[in-house]
């Protein structure tokens, strides 16, 4: 067991020689667990050669008992990440080398958010760029099977979607399911969208071996966009695709949703 650490420094990866460490330990133990506790996605050189990685982020006072409960079993992980972590410092939005007028303290003294709307997972799938981790992941003890997905519109304009999910493992566990909504096809012109946008979600605890299904509801406003050109608010016309899944990258259902 290696514990590590960082205090958000503007390098990717780990201060002082804790890469070295890890690389040592696992050497003489290939079945090493690294334990984070980091305010940021850092580089992991040795990631190949560790059994797992556990990250807890800052967890405060009772930060070592929520470890022990994970690492022993426990406790089940039901955490997901709520950001994408890149392979490289420049596969994100914010250090592109492409794109220097983004970077803050360029030749200017100003920061351009050029990127629009694609921030995020949003430049990772809009870029085409595989990450290490994508936005939502998480492992588990046990595992789940995703099936049968439906939708149906709701009272408020809004959209109904169900999905079951089985708990297909031996641990009682706890599932966050995500709910991405697709551009419109035809998007109106002039108009940015992601590729997909998280719209909905549900954390959810199944039993070993039993099935639940979940009704999440996409809010009206999730089919809107601003536009620039008479500022205001319009539903975007043309059709709409739904994907559900456990992170931006597994989505094993989806469904087609006319106008």
């Amino acid at each position: 067991m290696v514990f590590a650490w960082s205090r958000n420094r503007p390098w990717f990866g780990l201060p002082g020689d804790q890469d070295r460490l890890i690389e040592a330990v696992a050497a003489a133990n290939p079945n090493t667990v690294v334990v984070l506790n980091t305010g940021e996605a850092v580089a992991m050189p040795w990631l190949g050669k560790v059994r797992a990685v556990l990250e807890m982020w800052y967890t405060g006072d009772e930060g070592g008992w929520a470890a022990a409960n994970l690492l022993t079993g426990k406790a089940n992980p039901a955490g997901r990440l709520p950001i994408t972590w890149p392979r490289r410092l420049e596969d994100g939005v914010a250090t592109d080398p492409a794109h220097p007028e983004r970077a803050s303290g360029n030749a200017e003294g100003k920061t351009h958010y050029s990127e629009g709307v694609h921030v995020g997972y949003r430049w990772f799938d809009q870029q085409k760029i595989e990450p290490l981790f994508p936005f939502g992941f998480g492992l588990s003890y046990t595992t789940f099977a995703y099936s049968r997905l439906s939708t149906r519109s709701a009272a408020d304009g809004g959209l109904d979607v169900s999905c079951r999910v089985r708990n297909s493992g031996r641990r009682d566990g706890d599932e966050v399911v995500q709910l991405y909504l697709g551009a419109p096809d035809p998007a109106p012109p002039g108009v940015q969208f992601a590729v997909r946008a998280l719209a909905a979600f549900d954390r959810v605890t199944i039993p070993a071996g039993a099935t639940r299904e979940l009704t999440m509801h996409i809010s009206p406003l999730r089919f809107r966009y601003w536009s620039l050109a008479d500022n205001a608010w319009h539903v975007a016309r043309g059709g709409r695709t739904v994907y559900a899944g456990g992170s931006s990258r597994d989505l094993p259902l989806s469904a087609r949703i006319a106008d």
